[in-house]
């Protein structure tokens, strides 16, 4: 029901939310080995894990696959917290905080390369926790094809697991399997694409002005932990969890995340976990206590209620509302009929521009894509300049043919509408205004 909230608030022309959705729907609908739109054409080096299973039926898959593979997830973590004796009460109340907090509903509630992978990641978990080697190794196995960064994550909390555990033979076994696929993978898709380039630029979230904010939803995060639920997870590490000084592969998991967050977001799907179950202890706790007064217990029991609803709601309001609106649809559908060409926008509107069949300068993914600093410096360039020289030997550079742009990124790019690129767009002949709503502008190079 909570999953399904997400899809009832948006229209149907926009049902799929962010940019990476696209990508991943592109890529299913034609899987290739050359991509003729990405970067104006390049090796396909990408995790197609979740593109190729979504290529079985792209129209059905891309809407019902992530609800379905989050309705599995909470089933096995349902079996993980009784595999670690965690009483019925806590687990229930585990649960419900899980299933209402941000980086769930984002999980399973849009298409994007992170979802399967986390499935894959608990599932090989629970059955490490069972004592089944073999299959635990055969979800590992599959992780790196889905996200590789997931998958390092995983074997690090599983070498912690297995520092306190006599299952050192199981890890190694896992451990040497994963790591002989995921360099295979690697070492493949380097052979094709050639090395990656080292990122020279700061790689954008548009809106995101700190580090912070990327950790909490509440703060703006695309799908940051929950404030008050991470705040009630400390209660419940100090005063609610009586094995913190035995359970010491749960202390380490718990340090070396918040370490990793620093680095990965994707860091922020593993440690939503164990706040929801530290979040319930404290809850539980409270429950157990006794009270004077049944008002004031009942009183702050639904504070707490509301505080953990706050940021779901919040989010869910936040996150209902994403971009792509239907006004961005209009404007793409419209750029799918257009003769073929390169679409310039910012990179971080590639995917939507290749969803319309246009060939891009450079998209969000970066990694093995062909000279993407020149790229990247050629594009902020482009929008800088005034310069009518300038801006048309880049645009003969990259063979552009159009020119893409959102009320958004306008305002991310520029403090004033005859700031840069803008200030050609609107005086030059050489740029022809070819759509225009109120959200998108479309310029066609004369």
């Amino acid at each position: 029901m909570v999953l399904s909230i997400v899809t009832i608030l948006r229209s149907e022309s926009s049902f799929l939310i962010g940019r990476e959705a696209y990508s991943i729907l592109r890529l299913a609908e034609t899987p290739v080995i050359f991509d003729t739109l990405s970067y104006g054409g390049r090796f396909a080096a990408y995790a197609w894990g979740t593109a190729l299973l979504v290529s079985l039926k792209p129209d059905i898959l891309g809407k019902l696959l992530p609800p379905l593979i989050g309705f599995i997830s909470f089933l096995i973590f349902w079996g993980i917290l009784k595999k670690l004796k965690i009483e019925e009460t806590t687990r229930k109340i585990s649960l419900t905080i899980l299933i209402i907090s941000p980086p769930f509903i984002f999980l399973f509630t849009t298409l994007n390369n992170y979802f399967i992978a986390m499935s894959l990641s608990l599932l090989g978990l629970y059955l490490f926790m069972k004592n089944k080697p073999v299959a635990a190794a055969i979800s590992f196995i599959l992780l790196p094809l889905f996200n590789l960064p997931i998958a390092l994550i995983t074997l690090i909390l599983l070498f912690i697991i297995t520092l306190f555990s006599k299952k050192q033979e199981s890890f190694w076994l896992i451990f040497v399997c994963t790591t002989i696929i995921s360099t295979a993978y690697y070492l493949t898709l380097a052979k094709y694409a050639g090395d990656p380039e080292k990122i020279l630029f700061a790689i954008e979230e548009l809106g995101i002005r700190s580090t912070i904010q990327h950790f909490f939803s509440d703060l703006g995060g695309k799908f940051g932990l929950s404030v008050f639920g991470t705040m009630l997870a400390l209660l419940g590490i100090f005063y609610g969890w009586n094995r913190k000084y035995s359970d010491m592969s749960i202390f380490f998991s718990i340090t070396i995340l918040t370490v990793l967050m620093f680095f990965s977001k994707h860091t922020i799907f593993f440690m939503n976990f164990f706040i929801t179950v530290f979040a319930a202890y404290a809850i539980s706790t409270i429950l157990k206590q006794g009270w004077q007064s049944q008002t004031l217990k009942n009183f702050t029991i639904l504070v707490l209620i509301c505080g953990l609803l706050f940021s779901t709601v919040s989010f869910i309001d936040r996150h209902s509302d994403s971009e792509p609106s239907d006004e961005i649809i209009s404007s793409l559908n419209y750029l799918k009929e257009k003769p073929p060409g390169v679409a310039f926008s910012h990179y971080t509107r590639g995917f939507w521009l290749e969803y319309a069949n246009k060939k891009t300068v450079m998209d969000e993914n970066l990694v093995f894509a062909p000279n993407v600093n020149e790229r990247y410096q050629d594009s902020e360039n482009l929008f800088k300049t005034r310069s009518l020289d300038e801006a048309m030997k880049i645009i003969e550079k990259y063979d552009i043919k159009y020119i893409w742009l959102d009320e958004s990124l306008k305002r991310h790019l520029w403090d004033h509408d005859e700031d840069g690129l803008q200030f050609l767009l609107k005086y030059s002949e050489k740029f022809k205004k070819v759509y225009i709503s109120d959200e998108v502008q479309v310029f066609e190079i004369i």
